[in-house]
């Protein structure tokens, strides 16, 4: 009986064997002209292989440019040809340190021909790295700029003329010696920056152009020294540590700030209600419509600070209140009672 039923098997296989062998000989026997296409396309194809500009490829490996030319002769030179490829440049903290030679540099930053670049510095280059990247300062678009360690004040590239430059994030290591000194940086067209609280201190960038501001790692009192300064803001974010000692903060009025958005770094400061009175009074935001913040600024009675906040500083046009963090003190139910209707409350739970 088993011997009957292996045959049946066998004899139920064997066709279906030859259909499988009829298949694939018949996707041999058809060609896909890939290399038949005109440059254009192939340049339109590798574009759609790596992230939208200005957002940065892996430096290396999958994902990036340079893969691409690894591929075959013909698809290499397209590759090379195709400026829009290279214009976003991500050098990780290894890549500084290989050494990456000078030619290597220059190569990699002239492939993108005329184009605006974006580029993220993770490790501080050498004087002859920067020497390479400087010649190219005057496309730069996009610059994300992480200086750790060093002993070189100012760091190669800060306060470099950057015409085209829009968006800045910058971190200054705090052990960095300056004397006091500030750097002021000609940044016309600059609309967008994220800096760390050294940063903050050491820079002079054209404050009333921008409409975007990240404070890392600042205190408040080291906030509204720059904040006074930036009437045109939209949105502002602040990653707050307390101040010890709440001095007598002025207020700050930004007339245009559309979204605010608190974070709390990791701090063994705890808050207190008067903390929570000087953070939230100090800002008058009479356009204000996103407020985003951790339930731990808003002290004792986290629903009459917000209530207090939104007409205290006049901003009868809020639309959504996000409470992030954890939540300890109140129910979810009293923060909306404590708003108007037209505010919509959510929580977000973080760390």
């Amino acid at each position: 009986m088993a011997k009957a039923s292996v045959a049946h098997d066998a004899h139920v296989a064997e066709p279906e064997a030859q259909n499988t062998f009829l298949t694939l000989n018949g996707f041999e026997s058809k060609h896909y002209p890939v290399l038949t296409l005109p440059p254009e396309i192939v340049s339109e194809i590798f574009l759609r292989c790596i992230p939208p500009y200005p957002l940065y490829p892996p430096f290396a490996g999958p994902g990036s440019p340079t893969i691409l030319t690894h591929i075959c002769r013909q698809w290499r030179e397209i590759a090379l040809s195709t400026p829009h490829l290279w214009r976003a440049i991500a050098f990780p903290g290894s890549a500084m340190r290989m050494p990456l030679d000078d030619p290597l540099l220059s190569d990699l930053l002239s492939r993108s021909g005329s184009c605006r670049l974006a580029l993220k510095l993770i490790a501080i280059p050498s004087e002859s790295q920067w020497a390479v990247m400087g010649a190219h300062c005057a496309r730069l678009e996009f610059l994300k700029y992480m200086v750790m360690t060093t002993t070189i004040y100012p760091p190669y590239g800060v306060g470099t003329p950057m015409p085209h430059l829009r968006e800045l994030n910058i971190w200054l290591d705090e052990d960095l010696d300056s004397d006091g000194a500030k750097i002021a940086w000609e940044l016309p067209l600059l609309h967008s920056a994220i800096l760390n609280d050294f940063a903050a201190q050491c820079l002079i960038l054209p404050w009333a152009q921008l409409t975007v501001l990240g404070l890392v790692r600042v205190y408040l009192s080291e906030c509204t020294p720059v904040l006074k300064q930036t009437p045109n803001l939209e949105v502002c974010e602040l990653e707050l540590y307390f101040d010890l000692e709440v001095g007598n903060l002025s207020s700050v009025t930004l007339p245009r700030l559309k979204a605010l958005v608190f974070k709390a770094p990791n701090s063994n400061v705890p808050s207190t209600a008067e903390h929570v009175r000087e953070v939230l009074w100090v800002f008058i935001t009479p356009a204000l419509r996103i407020l985003r913040i951790p339930e731990r600024f808003l002290g004792p009675t986290p629903q009459s600070s917000l209530a207090s906040f939104m007409t205290d500083s006049g901003c009868s046009s809020l639309q959504t209140v996000c409470i992030t963090g954890f939540r300890k003190r109140v129910p979810s139910t009293l923060y909306q009672e404590a708003l108007p209707r037209t505010v919509a409350v959510s929580f977000e739970d973080m760390p």
